[in-house]
């Protein structure tokens, strides 16, 4: 296990992360760290990383970023424990699968929570298998304080013991499970109880669902890679006329784990139906999928699956390759467009050597655009969407500028309210598009100007000399 943590210090140093909600994170925990009050990165809280952080925060990004590699490279070890309970003889190559799945790699080196979530559920898995039900209880509530969706977990767990031991004591192990998860997550809630009340339990929808073609890439190909995909696509084809012949073959205790394996996917899968603004959504159910190709495919079939999962993190990735906030290209990539994003198929960048490009150009970008604002001597907003918890954050290196006010979203009336104020008004790429997305009306760019104009209008003029339409 020392070997996956080894192979994530490379990529600590790059930043908090490629989302802006791991920029977000540095924000909050530091004013939490500061005033000593809770308060949400997003909704509907995470209470558990953003606390750890909060401690953390004086350390910056690098220390975030290693906090999550340990974590992970524990949930690592805690499923290759489950693996040689389970099945032996793939316990080694399925802890290599779990590590090298390149959505698992990627944010098992940036601030976010999806490997901690994933982690505490494969700990907590490992504890009700060996029967510790108390413990597996309350590592369920403390997932759950790291990723909300994590409660939905009981429901395979329940059904796993129930299907082992039907009898009372069964019954009796599975209200002791719930009554301890339940517990154990109104406890690490209670900061966001006291300061939210019931209200924090929402989640952010302010954009409309993204276009089938780029759910249908996070849901596979973003998650596993493509040589991996392809794998499991024959792998899957071949085993099919297999299927009831493999599952006879498992003894009890292998069919009721796997029927929680399949109970957890189906169910992480339907919350990335839900929403599936994310690939990494679906992280929690990577590690019992790799279960069901363990149980299901061939020993040969499961060592190609676990060398092209390798694969995948370091070449032929098909990327987003936008600039700024996408991945950059070799000689050898192929670009095309689909759904208005511009992609590429790169045999040089994986999805992990992607990701981490898009982090340092992230970087850059945001860098380039706070040393810009540094130089405004009138009153201006920048209407910076996205960008703005990487920017606020690398803002803090520089003196503050009271001329200039960093803004998320924008509403119509937020907007003239500036304008009669004579403030100027720019937007950052593509931020105008989402602005009026945001607020289902199309007004921006009526009333703002692209950053890129900023430097060539006089300074005595105002940027925002529109009428709101």
């Amino acid at each position: 296990m020392a070997c996956t943590l080894l192979s994530r210090i490379p990529f600590l140093f790059d930043g908090y992360g490629s989302e802006e909600d791991a920029w977000a994170l540095a924000l909050v925990a530091e004013r939490i760290a500061t005033t000593g009050h809770y308060e949400v990165s997003r909704l509907p809280g995470h209470p558990v990383q953003e606390i750890v952080f909060a401690l953390l925060s004086s350390w910056g990004s690098f220390m975030f970023n290693l906090t999550t590699a340990l974590i992970s490279t524990v949930g690592v070890w805690a499923f290759y424990r489950i693996v040689r309970i389970m099945n032996r003889p793939i316990a080694f190559w399925s802890g290599i699968a779990l590590a090298a799945t390149p959505i698992v790699f990627i944010h098992s080196t940036n601030s976010m929570d999806y490997t901690w979530g994933m982690s505490l559920l494969i700990c907590a898995t490992l504890a009700l298998i060996s029967n510790r039900i108390l413990l597996c209880g309350i590592l369920v509530g403390i997932a759950t304080g790291c990723r909300i969706t994590s409660l939905a977990s009981l429901v395979p767990m329940i059904a796993y013991l129930l299907f082992l031991d039907s009898t009372s004591s069964g019954i009796r192990s599975s209200i002791k499970l719930c009554c301890c998860a339940l517990a154990s997550t109104l406890l690490v809630f209670t900061p966001v109880l006291a300061e939210y009340g019931t209200s924090f339990f929402t989640f952010y929808e302010h954009f409309p669902i993204p276009h089938w073609t780029k759910n249908l890439y996070k849901g596979t190909l973003g998650v596993w890679g493509l040589p991996a995909l392809v794998t499991f696509t024959i792998a899957s084809t071949i085993q099919a006329a297999q299927l009831r012949r493999n599952w006879g073959n498992l003894q009890r205790e292998q069919k009721a784990f796997a029927g929680l394996s399949a109970g957890m996917v189906i169910l992480m899968a339907l919350v990335f139906f839900r929403l599936p603004l994310k690939s990494a959504f679906l992280v929690p159910a990577v590690p019992f999928t790799i279960v069901l190709a363990g149980f299901f495919f061939s020993g040969k079939q499961f060592h190609v699956l676990t060398g092209s999962l390798l694969a995948g993190c370091f070449v032929l990735g098909v990327n987003l390759a936008e600039a700024h906030r996408g991945s950059a290209l070799s000689a050898l990539a192929v670009e095309y467009k689909i759904a208005g994003h511009r992609v590429a198929l790169d045999p040089l960048y994986g999805l992990v050597t992607a990701d981490r490009s898009k982090r340092i150009q992230r970087t850059e970008f945001a860098e380039s655009v706070v040393a810009q604002c540094e130089l405004i001597r009138q009153p201006s907003a920048i209407l910076c969407g996205w960008w703005l918890a990487d920017i606020l954050v690398l803002s803090k290196q520089y003196p503050a500028n009271s001329d200039v006010i960093y803004l998320h979203y924008i509403s119509p009336m937020q907007l003239n309210s500036l304008k009669t104020r004579n403030i100027r008004i720019f937007y950052l790429e593509d931020q105008a598009e989402y602005n009026d997305l945001r607020f289902d009306s199309a007004f921006t760019k009526n009333n703002a100007l692209p950053f890129t104009s900023l430097h060539q209008i006089p300074p005595d003029s105002n940027a925002s000399t529109f009428s709101l339409q």
